[in-house]
């Protein structure tokens, strides 16, 4: 009985002894160990550069622009092809040529030439002293920034020197890469709801350099203006001669019909635009003075009885300052403010 009992008593002790031992060599719930965690492979990296080798067909009514240009990168996965997988975001239509792919020091070199025609909203507000910035985006459309990340040649990436474009001369060009971030997968069951691609971004800044047709197209205006100021001389025949004013009337409207031909044939020079420019706004301008001076010639005329000969010569000349100063001012504040 007593050997019995001695059997069992060694039996549980050794049976609590081989569970201790189990559950030590077992890993805990919380604990992580480092072959649990699955690192990410890091992005790979491509070098894009572009040098520009000409702009041209600015179109203002339609809203697009031409260029040329060598687009190239370099990177180290042979499994890429990125000149085929990238897309021009902004283009109209674009086509690539001599294209070229080789291996060197131990990278994937590949080089094309593109012609295409991109959209941009020419802001003609300020013409004919207008300034705009030209993009054309470039964008990665496979592998987004998890997988592909775009990095600048900004040491290679230029513009040609030698580029015309007329009436526009290049202030500034810029080679940058960006994130673009979208609201959704393109349905993409395994991805998380919103994505991003590697863009690559030319940007050129154009000023336009041709004063002198800021003349051309303002020139009978302000000769417009001139004649319609010298009525003012001949208001005062009014007290003396009432049909005068038929006079200052005709030259107000024959300056009101040559200000309206003149603004139709700026018109075709810009091209459709959605916004007033300061051709525009000088134009009204000029208009309102001419609708001014007949509201004068009318209103002396109603009232003459009531004017002395001296008094109205007094107002007519300093009618005719104001007029003529106000309209000075008006037009260097507009001319100002577009050209800075």
């Amino acid at each position: 009985m007593l050997l019995h009992r001695f059997l069992f008593a060694a039996m549980i002790f050794l049976g609590s002894t081989l569970a201790d031992s189990a559950d030590q060599n077992l890993p805990s719930p919380n604990t992580v160990t480092p072959e649990s965690v699955s690192t990410p492979p890091a992005p790979d990296k491509a070098r894009l550069g572009a040098y520009i080798v000409s702009i041209h067909d600015l179109n203002f009514s339609g809203e697009t622009f031409g260029a040329d240009f060598w687009i190239w990168s370099d990177y180290a996965n042979p499994n890429l092809q990125i000149l085929k997988t990238l897309e021009f975001v902004n283009a109209k239509s674009a086509s690539a040529s001599l294209q070229l792919t080789q291996e060197k020091e131990g990278k994937v070199w590949a080089q094309e030439k593109v012609q295409g025609v991109f959209r941009h909203h020419w802001d003609m507000s300020n013409f004919p002293f207008d300034r705009h910035v030209l993009s054309i985006l470039i964008e990665e459309s496979q592998s987004d920034t998890e997988k592909l990340q775009y990095l600048v040649d900004t040491d290679n990436s230029n513009f040609g020197k030698d580029i015309e474009i007329a009436g526009f001369s290049i202030r500034k060009a810029t080679f940058e890469s960006k994130k673009r971030d979208y609201d959704t997968n393109f349905g993409d069951p395994t991805a998380p709801p919103s994505s991003s691609y590697s863009q690559f971004r030319i940007i050129l800044e154009l000023e336009r350099v041709s004063r002198i047709l800021f003349l051309k197209l303002h020139a009978a205006l302000y000769v417009a203006f001139v004649v319609t100021a010298v009525c003012f001389f001949i208001i005062p025949q009014i007290h003396k001669t009432p049909q005068m004013i038929n006079a200052v009337l005709s030259t107000m409207v024959g300056s009101i019909f040559a200000t309206i031909i003149n603004l139709r044939a700026a018109d075709s020079v810009i091209g459709r635009s959605e916004s007033l420019t300061l051709v525009d706004r000088l134009h009204f301008m000029t208009l309102m003075y001419f609708t001014l001076l007949g509201l004068v010639a009318i209103g002396v005329l109603v009232t003459r009885d009531r004017w002395t000969i001296e008094r109205l010569r007094y107002f007519s000349h300093w009618a005719a300052a104001f007029y003529v100063l106000s309209y000075l001012v008006g037009n260097v504040i507009m001319v100002w403010q577009a050209a800075s």
